[in-house]
């Protein structure tokens, strides 16, 4: 069974399944709206997430006790920056085979992302960025949703949309509350760090009344995307990535094991993609 939990180790950690999630993400943007597929922009999507989060874990230092993650980072640098070398040429070449629209919000993407991790960079101009990093938590949301949901629909021009509008809302609703678990677990790591963040300095209670607002507006975006479509049980299927989010929420107050977070959460983000691909 050790080869099995070794296996699952270089799939999560390794930065693959959450490119897989990204993709997901993308073909279920293309789908709700009923557009042709750009499978350069799904390689795109792919490569940029790898590069990203390889580059992000590569600048990890060292990890508090109990943290699996951080464990498997430290001991895995030199796999990281090898998916980071190869990827970044790969999402170049990408990049250069999307039109100009998709190709003008992808490299605003790229910056954005870059300027996310940029803080863990270890030199002056870099570690200056630390203090005032205190929107990340929001910051990232909104990258993951503008490149899931903004990204594809601008090649078709669809992105001022009302109904594409409404459905950004839903996606970022949903990944706020995933994004503000991440960071309540990661409060003792980033610190040790210099990091900030705005969650850093609310309590859990403040925290979970957070995260019950974002869902309060997943579930009426949820309402709002069954006016089109004139069936209820279309809304409902939209609301179960919000329902398994909430009924867990207790169990995070004490981070538990990274497992919980990166197959369950990271999960749930692909579940709200598988969802409204097949439906």
């Amino acid at each position: 069974m050790n080869w099995i939990k070794k296996g699952l180790n270089y799939f999560i950690f390794g930065n693959f399944f959450i490119a897989i999630v990204a993709v997901v993400m993308t073909v279920s943007s293309y789908y709700t709206f009923g557009l042709k597929i750009n499978a350069f922009l799904l390689a795109f999507v792919f490569a940029g997430t790898l590069c990203s989060y390889s580059l992000h874990w590569f600048l990890s230092e060292e990890p508090l006790p109990g943290k699996e993650r951080e464990k498997w980072t430290l001991s895995h640098k030199k796999l990281l920056v090898s998916s980071f070398l190869l990827s970044l040429p790969a999402s170049i070449f990408l990049f250069l085979k999307l039109e100009n629209h998709p190709r003008m919000y992808a490299s605003g993407l790229g910056l954005a992302t870059f300027l996310y991790s940029a803080p863990k960079i270890p030199f002056r101009p870099f570690i200056l960025l630390r203090t005032i990093a205190f929107g990340k938590t929001f910051y990232l949301a909104f990258v993951w949703t503008f490149t899931t949901v903004i990204l594809p629909l601008s090649e078709w021009h669809l992105q001022n949309s009302a109904e594409v509008w409404l459905f950004f809302l839903y996606r970022l609703s949903l990944l706020l509350p995933i994004c503000v678990l991440f960071d309540y677990k990661d409060k003792e790591t980033d610190l040790q760090q210099g990091l900030s963040s705005l969650i850093y300095s609310l309590s859990w209670t403040q925290t979970k009344y957070l995260i019950l607002g974002c869902l309060f507006v997943f579930f009426l975006s949820c309402i709002g995307l069954t006016f089109d479509n004139a069936r209820w049980i279309y809304g409902f299927w939209l609301a179960i990535p919000g329902i398994g989010l909430l009924l867990l929420l207790p169990q995070y107050e004490k981070p538990a094991s990274d497992y919980y977070y990166y197959i369950y959460l990271d999960g749930l983000m692909m579940g709200s993609g598988l969802i409204s691909w097949f439906i």
